[in-house]
């Protein structure tokens, strides 16, 4: 007998003239949640089922209840057959910044099967991801809201070989934030090394201004030229008054990449 008939029973009991969700009897079957590299900086992830029982799972619906993005629940179809462990693709809606401490709640897992819902608190490694990606995308609206970051020309090659550097420059404009901004530093990736002259300090009342930078290669092996899959994905550091330190994605424009391509190409050539 599969899951979906055993489960049988109907998803909502009615209690004091109010629907509320039942978690239907499933004892062997576990959740959690994953991000695969190619998906960070999006919404997108993996709600991952794990099914022990000797029953297949066919699957209708997957969602969250949680929070930071709410009770949601997306229509699906597939089916986790029984002592398999199967990857669901999810799409995170966007996520409520204003929840008060969400990381202090557990994050829930749903998967409708037939009529009834099945929810499970996800495992640590699960609820990191959830958690962490929320995070991510709250500093990243915040940040956007209070400043703007430019990556200014005209980018120039200096030098030769290996000691070949990029020099340009970039460019902070204030948006709504009144208070102090500053940008300690830009981290780079594994191929590509971005230097700040100095912290980028916005002070109030000050609404633009310009700061030097330099790029240089760290490293030509092969090892790394095949298999890097992020040269471009820079991190801007931030703190926004006295608020902690966070730091979100800034990718290069596309003539910004253009030069840091030939930057690796004339370092690693």
């Amino acid at each position: 007998m599969s899951i979906a008939m055993r489960l049988g029973g109907a998803l909502l009991l009615l209690t004091a003239g109010c629907a509320v969700e039942t978690q239907p009897e499933v004892p062997d079957v576990a959740m959690s949640f994953v991000q695969q590299r190619v998906f960070e900086g999006t919404p997108r992830a993996q709600l991952r089922v794990v099914n022990s029982s000797s029953d297949d799972l066919t699957v209708t619906g997957v969602g969250l209840d949680w929070p930071g993005y709410g009770k949601f629940l997306d229509d699906y179809s597939t089916t986790v057959e029984a002592g398999r462990t199967l990857d669901l693709n999810i799409t995170l809606p966007t996520p409520d910044c204003s929840a008060l401490a969400p990381t202090s709640k557990p994050v829930i897992g749903r998967v409708r099967v037939g009529n009834d819902v099945v929810r499970r608190t996800l495992d640590a490694s699960g609820t990191g991801f959830v958690t962490r990606i929320w995070q991510r995308e709250c500093d990243e609206r915040r940040v956007e809201s209070a400043v703007r970051l430019s990556y200014d020309g005209p980018w120039q090659l200096v030098g030769s070989g290996r000691r070949t550097e990029l020099a340009g420059h970039i460019t902070l404009t204030r948006r709504s934030e009144e208070r102090r901004i500053v940008v300690p530093e830009i981290v780079g990736s594994v191929l590509l090394e971005l230097h700040l002259d100095q912290p980028a300090v916005l002070p109030p009342g000050v609404d633009r201004r310009t700061f030097p930078m330099t790029m240089v290669v760290p490293r030509c092996d092969v090892h790394a030229l095949i298999e890097s899959s992020q040269t471009f994905h820079f991190l801007m550091a931030a703190r926004l008054g006295d608020d902690p330190l966070v730091r979100v994605l800034r990718l290069p424009d596309v003539r910004t990449r253009a030069r840091a391509q030939a930057l690796l190409d004339q370092a690693c050539r």
